[in-house]
């Protein structure tokens, strides 16, 4: 008796726990869609069934919404305030290809939205599960010409080049699109071949993206943007791996009428990313400013373009860093942005009346970089409405490797590893510019320094171009106030630095040790 006393309160106990677990099998605030009507196949749409369940936990004040592994056919998912959206590992959810399963459409390409909100706070689509568009192109000759790469275009078509290129089919969806939201997170999904941007965020203020994985087609997937961060401040993402047929992670600041939204205060961290555009980028579309923003610790591989920024709408972009970064570059088909350069940072004008804007206080360390073409900087020429031009200001290159290789097209762009033109104040130090052989004919010199003002070049080792090399290690034109240190060239060169144009206050000192340089200086016509 005194054994089976002393064990009914455990027996009690345990009566009390299992009826506990069969009366609330869910946690406070877990909504499972599988009581909202979630169909366990996807022979009919589950976006009803899951809209239900956000709404009800919105309607009660916040929650999570769970969705177990399976595969379920989706239209428009609207998130909303204080709801996370949780997809469980195994779970796909798979866009529907009927343009009417979606409603609201993003700004500014009007294209329709799977996983979206507008205006909410503390939300989050979390979980190891899938977003899957199954996107759609075709490959037909070319219907029209960018007018932003025409010239390209042309020398590839006077190449020899098939004049043929991907298209997107309808519906134009994009997987995930917040605007206007507060205390945003995604992390952890992955996102799958949507045929147009993947994950854009506009507007919005504390948002964190951790952990995704993201692939678009690498050959067909034109306009398949990756990350999209569109007028936002205080912005993470980190620890994400994106390939993506277009830019890989690209901050923008779209026109947004009277309140023109910026994008301030982004650090990207720790990704690894791969783009048939730009691999990490600033702009094109840039009505509004870009301020405080940190590109570090992340690996940038196979792709059309490594680290850009592109203003072409007047902003201005300034306390801007990349930094610890390995870059990797070949040339794609013609019809991409990019030529295989590492870096590319050039200020622009969509329009001929277009504000022109100012590109300053930008800053490339540590990047270990090899690509198929030139690697430039390019303030605003002088024109009939902007007579000065506006030249990039204070631009500064430090621990910074670049090797060339030749070009795998037959239209070939690459010249000099590195130029730079229309810069009032240009830094480089310790830097390594270099040729892998076999070299290419159009191939010139390591450095081309063109009406730039107030230069500093401290401690520059740099190869000639291989084989029969004729052309200056480096080359000045138009250039005032400059100081060059430590030039070092990595094998015989028959003139080391050449000057031509207006050329005023240059200093040259404590360079070529070794004596390589069969001509130290050779001077244009008048100087």
């Amino acid at each position: 008796m005194k054994n089976k006393s002393a064990g009914a309160p455990w027996l009690l106990l345990w009566l009390l726990i299992l009826g506990g677990l069969t009366t609330s099998a869910q946690p406070e605030g877990w909504y499972d869609a599988r009581t909202y009507g979630l169909p366990p196949d996807s022979s009919r749409l589950a976006s009803p069934a899951l809209q239900a369940a956000i709404d009800a936990a919105h309607a009660a004040g916040g929650g999570t919404v769970y969705v177990p592994s399976g595969t379920y056919l989706c239209g428009a998912i609207q998130l909303k305030s204080h709801v996370t959206l949780h997809l469980e590992a195994g779970c796909d959810l798979v866009a529907s290809r009927r343009k009417e399963d979606f409603g609201p459409r993003g700004f500014p390409h009007k294209q329709l939205l799977m996983v979206w909100a507008d205006s909410a706070e503390h939300i989050a689509l979390e979980g190891k599960g899938r977003l899957i568009g199954q996107a759609r192109r075709t490959y037909e000759p070319l219907r029209a010409v960018d007018d932003f790469i025409a010239d390209y275009t042309e020398r590839a078509r006077q190449a020899g080049v098939e004049m043929k290129r991907y298209y997107k089919v309808g519906p134009l969806l994009t997987a995930v699109n917040f605007s206007n939201c507060r205390e945003v997170r995604v992390q952890d999904v992955s996102i799958i071949d949507f045929v147009f941007w993947n994950l854009h965020v506009q507007g919005s203020e504390r948002v964190r993206i951790e952990g995704i994985c993201l692939f678009t087609d690498l050959e067909a997937g034109v306009n398949a943007d990756g990350i999209d961060i569109d007028g936002c401040r205080d912005v993470l993402i980190r620890d994400c791996i994106v390939t993506a047929g277009d830019d890989a992670i690209v901050l923008k600041a779209n026109y947004t009428g009277e309140h023109q939204q910026h994008t301030e205060n982004v650090v990207v961290s720790d990704c690894i990313v791969q783009s048939t555009s730009t691999g990490l980028k600033i702009g094109t579309e840039s009505y509004g400013d870009f301020r405080h923003i940190l590109f570090t610790d992340c690996v940038v591989r196979g792709s059309n373009r490594g680290l850009s920024i592109v203003v072409r709408d007047g902003a201005t972009v300034e306390s801007v860093i990349f930094e610890n970064i390995t870059v990797e570059t070949d040339r794609k088909h013609f019809n991409w942005w990019g030529n295989g350069d590492p870096i590319w940072v050039v200020l622009l004008k969509r329009r001929p009346n277009s504000q022109l804007g100012y590109i300053r206080d930008v800053v490339f360390r540590n990047i270990l970089a090899q690509g198929q073409g030139t690697s430039w900087l390019e303030g605003y020429a002088p024109d009939s409405l902007h007579p000065e031009g506006r030249a990039l200001e204070n631009i500064r290159l430090e621990d910074v490797q670049i090797r060339m290789e030749a070009e795998d097209y037959p239209d070939k762009r690459a010249t000099h590893i590195l130029g730079a033109q229309h810069v009032d104040g240009l830094a480089l130090e310790d830097l390594r510019l270099d040729w892998r052989p076999p070299a290419e004919a159009a191939w010139a010199s390591a450095l081309y320094l063109k009406s730039v003002r107030d230069l500093r070049v401290d401690g520059l080792a740099a190869a000639p171009k291989p084989a029969l090399a004729q052309l200056p290690l480096i080359q000045l034109e138009d250039v005032q106030e400059a100081l060059l240190t430590d030039i070092r060239p990595l094998a015989p060169v028959p003139v080391l630095l050449s000057a031509k144009g207006q050329i005023s206050d240059v200093l040259i000192r404590d360079s070529d040790p070794l004596g390589r340089a069969t001509q130290r200086i050779l001077l244009g016509e008048g100087l």
